[in-house]
């Protein structure tokens, strides 16, 4: 599914950012997007979308991809279960996701994403766009690169170093991991009840 890039022109020229002559600013976003949502491990926009997970027995299942607005349907190895409560991203069943002895299977349809996009997450696309603007000309790759992002607290300064990554598109780890761990893509599904 293709979504809608996570900035937009107007939020380029908002932080004066201009794309150079003969450069598609909308691809460039594009590309941006797709770059923090595989970061991300998850689409940030709403959609809905239909996970599985796996469980031991658990009572808690944390459902990855927030924030969850709406579970539309629940299966545990096949069977609709309905005897759940929703608590923010996390659903909660008193007679457990499965048995103890042997894994089960729950599949769940639900709307998750957010449906105007985090300001960090769009000045994020903005500045790895503006990275991008000013590697037009030189070739991708083909010198080091200083990139500072800020994601929510977190505040890097990088050095990429030449051979790297072919593209100015591409986001370090430190950040990659602050955005699954921020959308959730990185805890395990299932928690206990404490």
């Amino acid at each position: 599914m293709a979504f809608e890039p996570l900035a937009t022109t107007a939020d380029l020229s908002a932080r004066n950012i201009s794309a150079p002559s003969g450069v598609d600013a909308l691809e460039i976003l594009a590309g941006a997007s797709d770059a923090i949502r595989d970061a991300a491990r998850c689409p940030i926009s709403v959609t809905t979308s239909t996970v599985p997970y796996t469980s031991n027995g658990e009572q808690w299942l944390n459902l990855i991809g927030g924030p969850v607005t709406e579970v539309d349907l629940v299966e545990i190895d096949g069977d609709v279960v309905t005897d759940w409560k929703k608590l923010d991203n996390r659903l909660w069943r008193r007679l457990r996701w499965g048995c103890t002895y042997e894994p089960s299977e729950i599949m769940v349809t639900y709307t998750h994403g957010y449906p105007e996009i985090p300001r960090d997450i769009v000045d994020l696309a903005c500045a790895l766009a503006a990275m991008s603007f000013a590697e037009t000309g030189r070739g991708y790759g083909e010198q080091s690169r200083l990139l500072k992002l800020t994601l929510g607290k977190l505040s890097k300064t990088f050095q990429s170093q030449q051979g790297q990554s072919p593209s100015p598109l591409a986001i370090p780890d430190a950040v990659a991991r602050n955005l699954r761990e921020r959308f959730g893509t990185t805890v395990t599904a299932i928690g206990r009840d404490h």
